[in-house]
């Protein structure tokens, strides 16, 4: 049986169409960048954009600052109280009036772009636990205030009173949420906070 009229147009039609369809894909290029770079390390565990267009990058060893073009590393240097308490840094947040706060294993810095120093706090200046001070995640809610997670527990900085207080967000048995490390953390439209926990599900707080 010989293919009608109809059916060599419909054919032709969309063998065109499909033909078209691959020549308007459109290619992405991506381009890793790395330590030959000048990236500091090459465990990234947060990125951020400042208003000024610069990235900000949280490695495992060191903070990074990068233009698009050159990248500025600050670290922990023992001998300036005013540098980064540790090079492990986890978390990056730029707040609403734009100032940088990181994230570290060794409490929350806040950066000041005029003498590019830090001034840092600790979630527990009494504790031994080298997990007490580690800060996985930092988030402004619609009231300005902060959160931060670490493995021990949730915390909330005041940045009028420039305190940090230990957050005690009970389960359904009223008891603490379990110790565990935090990554996730989520403020809904609805003003509920939701923490995720590695490997132990979710925790909600409503206010």
């Amino acid at each position: 049986m010989k293919p009608t009229f109809f059916y060599v147009i419909t054919v032709s039609l969309l063998s065109l169409f499909a033909i078209t369809s691959m020549l308007g894909q459109k290619k992405y290029n991506f381009e890793h960048i790395s330590i030959p770079d000048g990236l500091s390390n090459a465990q990234v565990w947060d990125i951020k954009q400042d208003q000024y267009g610069f990235l900000w990058i949280a490695t495992s060893d060191g903070l990074n600052s990068y233009d698009g073009y050159n990248f500025k590393i600050y670290r922990n240097d023992p001998g300036d109280q005013n540098s980064l308490p540790n090079n492990t840094i986890y978390s990056l947040m730029i707040d609403h009036d734009g100032i940088l706060w990181v994230g570290t294993s060794s409490g929350l810095s806040k950066f000041n772009r005029a003498n590019e120093s830090f001034e840092t706090l600790l979630l527990d200046s009494n504790s031994v636990n080298p997990y007490s001070n580690i800060i996985t995640k930092i988030v402004q809610d619609s009231k300005n205030r902060i959160w931060l997670l670490s493995p021990e527990s949730i915390f909330m900085f005041d940045k009028k009173t420039n305190k940090i207080k230990q957050e005690f967000l009970k389960d359904g048995e009223n008891k603490m949420p379990v110790r565990g490390e935090k990554y996730a953390l989520l403020e809904t439209s609805s003003g509920e906070i939701y923490a995720g926990f590695h490997f132990k599900g979710l925790i909600k707080y409503n206010e």
